[in-house]
């Protein structure tokens, strides 16, 4: 299926047969089913949602924010999705790019941060099946404001492309999920250019996917405006001209969506 049919089949599920549940942090009611999966060929497509508009540059935003500046401070994120979660000096925690910026070593070599650990290791040797970039810290759980949702990423490359899993311990999926699936469907890209190889698979793990009861007409309005592409051309990422190979120089400006055309625009609550 098009990576917009699994998410729209997902969410429909979700909403039908979801067990509703009061969430003791949020205090808001919940629907969800245990575990679900989006998996997708980045050769085919590129997976954001055509029903409903997505904001995919303030995704990339915060993909930059955490995987590039490896920052955890909203003053250098460029957007507000992050603002209910930050202190008074707009601090999250040691928590996403807080976690991808630590020191990693592997026999004497040292690494400044979990991205240059995967690509360096991956460009060394493309047969490498420990590539893997960790935001689950045990020790630090205490002091973030939010732990990571989407908290690992296992990078591999089979057949010169670039595959990439994602797990994702909590999906709020009319929120959060369209964000994650399109933000790590661009790294992928990012990452495949840095190492000279192609885009390959893109699966999306998430464990408790849900939906808040203040969400379910917004997800009822999204349901009757399923847009299935079939012979239409489907979204494609691509990079400007002038993109440099090097992950660490790659910007916002560089990235280039085709064929993205949707303009629904459904608002969904956010629980803190």
């Amino acid at each position: 299926m098009t990576y917009e049919a699994q998410y729209m089949t997902n969410l429909y599920t979700i909403l039908t047969t979801g067990k509703r549940e009061k969430n003791v942090r949020t205090g808001i009611e919940t629907l969800r089913i245990p575990h679900t999966s989006i998996i997708v060929d980045l050769a085919d497509e590129f997976p954001i949602l055509q029903s409903r508009y997505i904001n995919w540059k303030v995704a990339a935003r915060e993909m930059f924010w955490i995987f590039q500046k490896n920052s955890n401070n909203i003053k250098d994120l460029g957007s507000k999705i992050w603002d209910k979660w930050a202190d008074s000096d707009g601090s999250i925690g040691k928590t996403y790019g807080y976690q991808v910026g630590q020191v990693t070593t592997t026999k004497g070599v040292i690494y400044k941060n979990q991205v240059a650990y995967v690509l360096d290791k991956l460009h060394q040797d493309p047969s490498f099946r420990q590539a893997v970039i960790d935001m689950w810290n045990p020790q630090d759980l205490g002091e973030m404001n939010l732990p990571p949702c989407v908290y690992s990423s296992i990078w591999s490359i089979i057949d010169e492309r670039l595959n990439c899993m994602i797990v994702q311990r909590s999906a709020d999926y009319p929120v959060g999920v369209p964000f994650d699936t399109t933000q790590y469907a661009i790294l992928t890209h990012m990452f495949a250019k840095h190492l000279n190889v192609k885009p390959g698979i893109l699966t999306h793990v998430m464990a408790d996917s849900h939906i808040y009861a203040n969400q379910i007409d917004g997800v009822n309005e999204l349901l009757k405006k399923f847009w299935e592409p079939g012979q239409q051309e489907v979204p494609q990422l691509r990079f400007t001209d002038d993109t440099p190979d090097n992950f660490w120089s790659m910007k916002l400006e560089n990235i280039i969506i085709d064929n993205y055309h949707a303009e629904n625009i459904i608002k969904f609550e956010v629980a803190k």
